[in-house]
Protein backbone atom coordinates (compact mmCIF):
# COMPACT_ATOMS: atom_id res chain seq x y z
CA UNK A 1 0.00 0.00 0.00
CA UNK A 2 1.21 3.45 -0.71
CA UNK A 3 0.24 6.47 1.01
CA UNK A 4 0.36 10.34 0.86
CA UNK A 5 0.52 11.35 4.29
CA UNK A 6 -0.50 15.48 4.94
CA UNK A 7 0.81 17.95 7.85
CA UNK A 8 -2.72 16.99 9.80
CA UNK A 9 -1.14 13.56 9.71
CA UNK A 10 2.28 13.68 10.35
CA UNK A 11 2.02 16.09 13.32
CA UNK A 12 -0.03 13.34 15.61
CA UNK A 13 3.08 11.69 15.55
CA UNK A 14 4.97 14.21 18.18
CA UNK A 15 1.95 16.31 18.99
CA UNK A 16 0.72 13.98 22.47
CA UNK A 17 -2.21 16.09 23.65
CA UNK A 18 -5.40 16.28 22.52
CA UNK A 19 -4.85 14.44 19.16
CA UNK A 20 -7.62 12.52 17.87
CA UNK A 21 -6.70 9.05 16.22
CA UNK A 22 -3.09 9.35 17.08
CA UNK A 23 -2.65 5.36 17.60
CA UNK A 24 -3.66 5.44 13.62
CA UNK A 25 -1.07 7.68 12.87
CA UNK A 26 1.09 5.91 14.88
CA UNK A 27 0.36 2.76 13.03
CA UNK A 28 1.21 4.09 10.10
CA UNK A 29 4.75 4.82 10.95
CA UNK A 30 5.05 1.20 12.34
CA UNK A 31 3.37 -0.58 9.06
CA UNK A 32 6.24 2.03 7.34
CA UNK A 33 9.07 1.17 9.43
CA UNK A 34 8.30 -3.00 8.77
CA UNK A 35 7.77 -2.40 4.60
CA UNK A 36 4.41 -2.79 4.79
CA UNK A 37 3.18 0.87 3.81
CA UNK A 38 5.67 3.10 1.36
CA UNK A 39 4.90 6.70 2.59
CA UNK A 40 5.64 9.35 -0.47
CA UNK A 41 5.54 13.46 0.11
CA UNK A 42 5.92 16.42 -1.21
CA UNK A 43 9.16 17.82 -1.00
CA UNK A 44 7.96 20.75 0.18
CA UNK A 45 6.51 18.88 3.84
CA UNK A 46 9.95 19.33 5.82
CA UNK A 47 9.06 22.99 6.04
CA UNK A 48 5.45 22.97 6.37
CA UNK A 49 5.82 20.42 9.21
CA UNK A 50 8.98 22.83 10.49
CA UNK A 51 6.85 26.26 10.35
CA UNK A 52 4.02 25.00 12.55
CA UNK A 53 6.42 22.96 14.88
CA UNK A 54 8.51 26.39 15.51
CA UNK A 55 5.76 28.44 15.96
CA UNK A 56 3.71 26.04 18.56
CA UNK A 57 6.13 23.86 20.56
CA UNK A 58 8.57 24.79 22.96
CA UNK A 59 10.44 20.93 22.40
CA UNK A 60 10.95 21.91 18.68
CA UNK A 61 14.27 20.69 17.87
CA UNK A 62 13.28 17.37 19.09
CA UNK A 63 10.13 16.80 17.77
CA UNK A 64 11.30 17.92 14.59
CA UNK A 65 14.71 16.17 14.50
CA UNK A 66 12.31 12.92 14.91
CA UNK A 67 10.21 13.59 12.36
CA UNK A 68 13.06 14.36 9.94
CA UNK A 69 14.94 10.71 10.48
CA UNK A 70 11.60 8.59 9.54
CA UNK A 71 13.06 8.65 6.12
CA UNK A 72 9.93 9.85 4.10
CA UNK A 73 10.36 9.46 0.60
CA UNK A 74 9.93 13.06 -0.97
CA UNK A 75 8.55 14.39 -4.81
CA UNK A 76 9.92 17.24 -6.52
CA UNK A 77 6.87 18.34 -8.96
CA UNK A 78 7.31 19.11 -12.41
CA UNK A 79 6.12 22.20 -13.84
CA UNK A 80 3.06 20.45 -15.41
CA UNK A 81 2.07 18.89 -12.21
CA UNK A 82 2.40 22.53 -10.90
CA UNK A 83 -0.04 23.26 -13.08
CA UNK A 84 -2.07 20.60 -12.27
CA UNK A 85 -1.95 21.08 -8.61
CA UNK A 86 -2.95 24.22 -9.58
CA UNK A 87 -6.24 23.72 -11.83
CA UNK A 88 -7.32 21.11 -8.46
CA UNK A 89 -7.08 23.87 -5.86
CA UNK A 90 -9.31 26.36 -8.08
CA UNK A 91 -11.79 23.27 -8.94
CA UNK A 92 -12.08 21.96 -5.56
CA UNK A 93 -11.66 25.77 -3.96
CA UNK A 94 -8.27 24.26 -1.45
CA UNK A 95 -5.13 25.64 -1.02
CA UNK A 96 -2.30 24.93 -3.41
CA UNK A 97 -0.50 22.87 -0.41
CA UNK A 98 -3.42 20.73 0.32
CA UNK A 99 -3.91 19.92 -3.46
CA UNK A 100 -0.39 19.20 -3.68
CA UNK A 101 -0.66 16.30 -1.53
CA UNK A 102 -3.95 14.97 -3.24
CA UNK A 103 -2.50 15.17 -6.34
CA UNK A 104 0.80 13.60 -5.45
CA UNK A 105 -1.32 10.96 -4.82
CA UNK A 106 -3.11 10.42 -8.12
CA UNK A 107 0.23 10.73 -9.89
CA UNK A 108 1.66 7.91 -7.47
CA UNK A 109 -1.17 5.33 -7.36
CA UNK A 110 -0.93 6.09 -3.88
CA UNK A 111 -4.14 7.27 -1.01
CA UNK A 112 -3.81 10.42 0.15
CA UNK A 113 -4.52 10.31 4.11
CA UNK A 114 -5.82 13.59 6.15
CA UNK A 115 -7.32 13.89 9.35
CA UNK A 116 -8.11 17.65 7.50
CA UNK A 117 -12.14 17.06 7.57
CA UNK A 118 -12.85 20.27 5.86
CA UNK A 119 -10.44 19.60 3.08
CA UNK A 120 -11.89 16.06 2.78
CA UNK A 121 -15.57 17.26 1.92
CA UNK A 122 -14.40 19.68 -0.74
CA UNK A 123 -12.36 17.22 -2.51
CA UNK A 124 -13.83 13.54 -1.43
CA UNK A 125 -15.45 13.53 -4.90
CA UNK A 126 -11.60 13.74 -6.76
CA UNK A 127 -10.74 10.30 -5.09
CA UNK A 128 -7.98 8.38 -3.67
CA UNK A 129 -8.62 10.45 -0.22
CA UNK A 130 -9.32 8.81 2.97
CA UNK A 131 -9.67 10.57 6.41
CA UNK A 132 -7.44 8.91 9.02
CA UNK A 133 -10.13 7.80 11.16
CA UNK A 134 -11.16 5.49 8.30
CA UNK A 135 -7.52 4.51 7.62
CA UNK A 136 -7.99 0.41 7.42
CA UNK A 137 -4.48 -0.78 6.87
CA UNK A 138 -5.32 -4.80 7.08
CA UNK A 139 -4.95 -5.97 3.70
Amino acid sequence: MKLVLDASVILKLVLIQDEPHREKALEIIKNFQIDLVQIILPSFWKYEIGNILSTKEDNFADFYKFILNIGFSNHEFSNDELIEIGEFAKKYNVSFYDASYHILAKLTNSVFVTADEAYFDKAKKAGSIVLLRNLNLVA
